[in-house]
């Protein structure tokens, strides 16, 4: 709590510097748009197959939990300000032989996110500032809301490229972002992000030995804007009638400290959105100097077809795929090793925007080694799994 108390003041602090450097008088919001509370479920109701834990089959068996339970505030105090805080109860009442990812939940409750970013030039949106507790952009997955994912939940690339680099694998972290988007010509925009964040290996040090961790994701997008203003997070299916193809690369580099001596990623993406018809395509690799060398790469392949159903709101097809691969030796280097693939078939029910959604996939999991299913026992294997879900967004 005490740290979430200095991270405010220090945005306080900032944002009334930038003003009085601008040389603008300070003009606050009315209450309608400086404090906005929201709240956000996606409730699972699953059936697990042929999950092994330890080597040993257990029963296959139903359960319903909250994937994601968020809330908070947020909101534009001034024009050129904008905060986001969330709590956050994810996985609870979550059944800890369920063939799903994360771990039990029995009703801990956890700060998500706490960040503020600030519109640097009131006349356009190239240049936006964001500092506090956050995602990490360091692959167009890895900021993605989880609100709009056509696939059942958002991809496990993403965790294996948010560990690689921060130490985490939802990839929150403290820091500082520069971001930015715009037009470049009459059928070109880009959107960029560049960040200095903490990396502490899942711990509360950075270690004795320091070097700073530096990423950062960009696109350019040919056809209609991908983006209008500025946002930190970005979307999945827009649920837009919009044409455009955006090429994206990002990547991160940290060099010698405790952990290791040095560590790389590098990832693409291509993403389409053709009225209707919307594709995403993302590979990465990971590098890692330390006592030894280390490589890894992920691949993820989803699409989806909005079609807009007569009765109410918008139904969905989609097939998303997605895998990792690590060199055998990743133990030796703090990371994972074997392979680990997912395929997700589904269909979602859009049926007010991306506020209320049902949902119904099934995921065929096939993994070997140490990797993200499996955590530190190569003989637990993540059986299939059949959820039917729920997301309000208020």
């Amino acid at each position: 709590m005490q740290k979430l108390k200095r991270i405010i003041l220090y945005q306080i602090i900032l944002v009334v510097s930038l003003n009085l450097y601008a040389g603008e008088p300070l003009q606050f919001n009315d209450l309608k748009k400086s404090i906005v509370p929201f709240a956000a479920l996606q409730m699972w109701n699953t059936v697990s197959l042929d999950n092994q834990i330890e080597g040993e089959k257990v029963d296959n068996r139903f359960g319903m939990y909250f994937r994601r339970a968020r809330i908070g505030l947020k909101g534009h105090p001034t024009d050129r300000l904008y905060y986001n805080v969330q709590l956050s109860a994810d996985y609870l009442a979550k059944d800890r032989h369920i063939s799903s990812k994360g771990s039990s939940n029995t009703g801990s409750i956890k700060v998500w996110s706490a960040y503020t970013t600030y519109h640097l030039i009131a006349t356009n949106q190239w240049f936006n500032i964001t500092t506090g507790y956050m995602l990490p952009h360091i692959s167009r997955e890895a900021t993605t809301t989880p609100w709009t994912m056509s696939s059942l939940d958002k991809a496990e690339t993403s965790c294996y490229l948010r560990r690689f680099a921060t130490g985490k694998s939802n990839g929150i972290s403290s820091g500082i972002n520069l971001g930015g988007t715009g037009s470049l010509s009459e059928k070109i925009s880009a959107c960029y992000n560049i960040a200095f964040l903490n990396n502490m290996n899942g711990d509360n040090t950075q270690g004795k030995e320091y070097a700073p961790l530096l990423l950062g994701h960009a696109f350019f997008t040919i056809g209609d804007p991908e983006l209008e203003t500025y946002k930190y997070t970005t979307t999945d299916n827009m649920l837009s009638k919009k044409v455009f193809l955006s090429i994206g690369i990002g990547g991160s580099y940290q060099g010698p400290c405790d952990f290791f001596q040095k560590n790389t990623t590098l990832s693409t993406d291509l993403k389409i959105n053709l009225m209707n018809f919307h594709l995403l395509t993302a590979y990465s690799s990971m590098k890692r100097k330390s006592i030894i060398s280390y490589n890894a790469y992920t691949l993820l392949l989803r699409t989806g077809y909005n079609i807009c159903w007569k009765h109410a709101g918008i139904l969905e097809p989609t097939i998303c795929y997605r895998s990792f691969s690590g060199d055998d030796n990743g133990a030796d280097v703090a990371f994972y090793s074997g392979e680990d693939n997912q395929l997700d078939f589904g269909l979602n029910w859009w049926l007010n925007k991306h506020k209320l959604k049902l949902n119904a996939h099934y995921l065929l999991n096939s993994s070997h080694g140490n990797n993200f299913s499996s955590k530190a026992d190569s003989n637990t294997k993540r059986g299939n799994l059949a959820v039917l879900g729920l997301q309000v967004v208020l």
